[in-house]
């Protein structure tokens, strides 16, 4: 399942059509609620971008105990995403790396339930006060 909206959608429909896939499904856009949904249902989300400032999806992902695989161009990932800990980091546009890693994830379970159980201990930490205190000790430096 193909989660977004954006300029490559129609690269993306032609792609599938073209080359006869059948198990890819195209959603679009999904807003705070039904994308909590979809989170519920899935086994990983693979967050494939070239470049993202942070990537707030991956959050979210982790927020709903959801394993994430995700490129090195996306900015949240040295704070987010441990390897075999809390998700996988795949190097940008290196997509032996990626199967690689998401064959680890999907084929070992004890992997898998282990990087679940970690999410849940660790997006914990991830609040408002942690949040705050960064930037306090940031502000204090400047």
């Amino acid at each position: 399942m193909m989660v977004g909206d954006g300029n490559l959608m129609s690269y993306c429909k032609n792609y599938i059509a073209n080359n006869n896939l059948n198990n890819i499904l195209l959603v679009g856009f999904k807003n705070r609620k039904e994308i909590r949904a979809i989170y519920k249902i899935s086994y990983v989300l693979v967050m494939p971008s070239k470049y993202e400032t942070w990537g707030l999806v991956i959050n979210e992902a982790m927020a709903c105990k959801l394993p994430v695989i995700a490129s090195s161009s996306c900015g949240c990932v040295d704070d987010l995403i441990k390897n075999k800990v809390t998700g996988f980091v795949y190097r940008e546009d290196n997509f032996v790396d990626l199967k690689k890693k998401f064959l680890q994830l999907i084929d070992n379970r004890t992997i898998y339930l282990k990087i679940k159980s970690n999410l849940i201990t660790y997006i914990k930490k991830q609040n408002f006060n942690v949040t705050i205190n960064s930037l306090e000790k940031i502000l204090n430096k400047i």
